[in-house]
């Protein structure tokens, strides 16, 4: 319950850092101010979703029948690892033959 409260915290607090990154987007130093405080709540918001989704998926007792359970604690795997980088892309759509 308190995961759940989290989340709604963390998301109804969104249009605060959005109105002012809409706000200080075009000033110089206030701009980049304003971006840190929209990516800090951002990733609070990641972390209180994957917090909540760590727990749903531990026991498994509050999902639907239809859900299987064992294959949703198989994306706790997945979701514990960083994304990983992709590579520079090329400027062309494709190489050109040798």
């Amino acid at each position: 319950m308190f995961l759940n409260l989290l989340v709604l915290m963390v998301v109804a607090a969104v249009p605060w850092p959005t109105a002012m990154l809409a706000e200080y987007l075009r000033e110089d130093k206030a701009s980049h101010v304003a971006a840190a405080v929209y990516s800090i709540v951002m990733v609070a918001m990641a972390l209180a979703f994957q917090a909540l989704w760590w727990h749903l998926t531990r026991t498994g007792h509050l999902f639907d029948d239809r859900v299987d359970v064992d294959a949703a604690r198989r994306t706790r795997v997945r979701s514990r690892s960083a994304p990983s980088p992709t590579p520079p892309r090329s400027p062309w759509p494709m190489s050109p033959p040798r």
